[in-house]
């Protein structure tokens, strides 16, 4: 049988230096996409739909460079895999930052298996699937507009390619558990040990700043107690310079908060500052725009709930 290790929110904070997370930086390649979860609110953007072009994304690795980023993350609220220049954007970033963790978030529905291939050859430190269910009714009531199947498929091919190509990256799924699905987390994963997945991120689905407006998805599962313990939450995470978000969207824009997909808590252009400023001016922002922007939202709440798995 299995052997699993579990970290929480309180272990990674304890294990790794809070300046990692101060030197780390999310990026959205586009907001296209090809999925509708139930858990994301991606309709209520207001932000035109696009690409991050060739000039975009150069300015953004030089500033990177510059800044000494130690963490990149592609992903955001779009498919990055759909983006035309997705891998070579990613070999791009690897070339001119060998020592910078780079990870990925998809759906998995994209990957054929000459990107997959590229991606898991020294590309990506950690490949992540955003992923729910144990069959094909399970899954498509949560990754609507997605097929099991062609999914699944992938999914095997590349934790066999890895296995094959005995590559260092790291294959994990992420499960955003809900109120209608939390009762099946454990079938879910004891499924996806079946397909080879030994690393596991769970997360509890949350209102995503107020914009995910079905509450059947996230009220229970995010368990609110009242209000004043969300914004006791949120000013305990949200002002800290090691938890602010440094969120930058396709057109090279970072924003106080992953969620604001309606332009609501703008920085500025992430290649003229630094990240570094851009954090502080995001944890100053916050005081601002707590009883604004913020107010309501219960995602600090889960950040502290959320859990990782490996199995060994």
């Amino acid at each position: 049988m299995s052997q699993c290790r579990v970290f929480g929110y309180g272990d990674i904070h304890r294990l790794v230096d809070p300046s990692v997370f101060e030197h780390s930086v999310e990026v959205e390649l586009t907001n296209r996409c090809n999925a509708d979860c139930v858990f994301c609110p991606r309709s209520e953007q207001l932000r035109p739909i696009g690409n991050m072009s060739e000039e975009v994304f150069a300015g953004l690795v030089d500033r990177f460079d510059r800044d000494g980023i130690s963490h990149i993350s592609l992903n955001g609220y779009g498919e990055p895999t759909s983006h035309p220049s997705y891998v070579e954007f990613a070999e791009a970033l690897r070339a001119r930052l060998p020592a910078t963790e780079l990870s990925t978030t998809t759906n998995g529905s994209l990957l054929r298996p000459d990107m997959m291939r590229r991606m898991l050859d020294g590309v990506f430190n950690k490949i992540t699937l955003s992923w729910w269910g144990w069959d094909r009714a399970s899954y498509e009531e949560t990754m609507l507009r997605l097929r099991f199947d062609r999914v699944h498929a992938n999914l095997r091919e590349l934790v066999q390619m890895r296995r094959a190509m005995r590559s260092r990256t790291d294959v994990e799924v992420c499960l955003v558990r809900t109120v209608r699905s939390q009762a099946d987390l454990e079938r879910t994963v004891a499924f996806l040990l079946q397909e080879g997945i030994r690393n596991f991120c769970i997360l509890t689905a949350h209102n995503r700043a107020n914009l995910l407006r079905d509450e059947t998805i996230w009220r229970t599962a995010a368990e609110p107690d009242s209000e004043q313990d969300d914004r006791a939450a949120a000013d305990d995470l949200c002002s800290r310079r090691s938890m602010v978000i440094r969120f930058v969207d396709w057109m090279g824009r970072i924003h106080q908060c992953c969620n604001d997909i309606q332009d609501r808590a703008l920085i500025g252009d992430a290649r003229e500052m630094s990240i570094q400023e851009a954090t502080r001016l995001a944890a100053d922002n916050y005081w601002r725009l707590k009883d604004t922007f913020c107010v309501g939202c219960t995602m600090p709440r889960t950040l502290k709930l959320v859990e990782f798995r490996h199995y060994s």
